[in-house]
């Protein structure tokens, strides 16, 4: 069985040093009366001798003192620098794989065999784990999904002006069932759109001369317009 290593404070040591030195009993004798090793008393002997200067000359000491204090911010001022360069370029670099990468491309980076965690590295690419293991779902895969892709196309061939409200009654007569989710869905995945007028979205150029609409309340009886504009010096239009 293991024994537990007894530790004595430098208060005892001194103490025990002290009797030494007054001489009045032996080594053997001050080690029996303390239950010390003779070996022990004598190490603490010698180095209470070797270093009883300091008790006269505390300046050594605190020189000594501030001189291992200045080594040590020196080298922590060092650390710190080359920490904060190690950052600048990890978000330097982090930038640039984000920006030059797609989320895609960036899920391919992980190393499953790696030391860096799973969670570390998506956090260090900027992924969500969610998307590592995201698989898509292979849409209209089956026979019976390009059976309905086709008389989609050819229904839109032969009426391009048809919504999906329409389509939806076109595919239900052939047989189909299907909603306009589905419907809609489908024609982004062939990438087919019904043909119908859209709303004008075109807009005047700032810097261009605005007309006035004038036949709305134009009630002359003679037949001209009268167009309020600089560079027409008669400001009308004859018939």
């Amino acid at each position: 069985m293991s024994t537990k290593r007894k530790t004595y404070s430098a208060e005892f040591k001194a103490k025990v040093v002290l009797e030494v030195l007054e001489a009045e009993q032996t080594i053997n004798e001050i080690a029996s009366k303390y239950e010390l090793l003779p070996t022990n008393v004598k190490n603490w002997k010698k180095m209470f001798l070797e270093n009883m200067s300091l008790a006269f000359d505390k300046s050594t000491v605190v020189k000594e003192y501030k001189a291992e204090l200045e080594i040590v911010k020196k080298e922590k001022d060092l650390i710190a620098k080359k920490l904060g360069e190690t950052i600048v370029e990890k978000e330097f670099l982090e930038g640039k794989l984000e920006s030059l990468v797609s989320p895609k491309g960036r899920k391919t980076l992980v190393d499953s065999k790696h030391t860096l965690s799973i969670n570390k590295q998506c956090k260090l690419l900027h992924i969500a784990k969610s998307t590592l293991y995201y698989e898509p779902v292979k849409k209209f895969s089956s026979k019976e999904d390009i059976k309905f892709l086709n008389n989609l196309n050819e229904i839109h061939s032969e009426f391009p002006y048809y919504g999906t409200r329409r389509l939806v009654t076109a595919l239900v007569n052939k047989g189909f069932k299907v909603g306009r989710k589905l419907v809609k869905t489908a024609m982004e995945y062939i990438g087919i759109k019904a043909l119908y007028p859209k709303h004008k979205t075109t807009q005047a150029h700032k810097e261009h001369y605005k007309y006035k609409y004038l036949l709305k309340e134009f009630k002359n009886d003679k037949n001209q317009v009268i167009i309020d504009t600089p560079n027409n010096p008669n400001n009308s239009i004859p018939n």
